[in-house]
């Protein structure tokens, strides 16, 4: 077994100088990578930041604007219920009165049409009666059919 004990330490030295070399590897080209991204990063800030400042400052600009609009259309809004609530209010008297003025031509009409109703039935009596009188007396009989 002592002749095997040379070789395994020669492998494992070899095993972790390998090792070692990978690793050192992974750190140049993790450094590498970490540099790019930085610079992808500072590219993109220098990028962004002009529009962004740009983007404040017409936000900035049109907030007072989308205030001035947003308090107009709540002020319309307003004005607008209350003469929605002016218009129902009318619409509701008028066709209340309406209503009345209905019932009333009704009461009239329904007045109108009794009293022409109590002419033609005294009319009919006088005209029937008179002639009835008359056309039995002609004939000699006392009562008409």
């Amino acid at each position: 077994m002592e002749s095997w004990m040379p070789y395994f330490v020669v492998v494992t030295a070899a095993a972790v100088v390998l090792q070692s070399i990978v690793l050192v590897a992974l750190f140049l080209q993790l450094r590498r990578t970490a540099a790019r991204v930085e610079e992808t990063i500072t590219d993109l800030n220098a990028r962004l930041t002009p529009i962004l400042s740009r983007l404040q400052l017409l936000v900035e600009d049109v907030s007072p604007r989308i205030s001035g609009i947003i308090a107009d259309a709540s002020e319309l809004t307003r004005l607008a219920r209350g003469q929605a609530q002016k218009v129902d209010r009318i619409l509701t008297e008028a066709m209340e009165r309406l209503r009345l003025q209905l019932i009333h031509v009704d009461q009239i009409l329904t007045g109108a049409m009794e009293a022409v109703e109590e002419a033609g039935s005294r009319l009919r009596e006088t005209v029937w009666g008179t002639g009835r009188e008359g056309l039995c007396n002609h004939s000699g009989h006392s009562d008409w059919p």
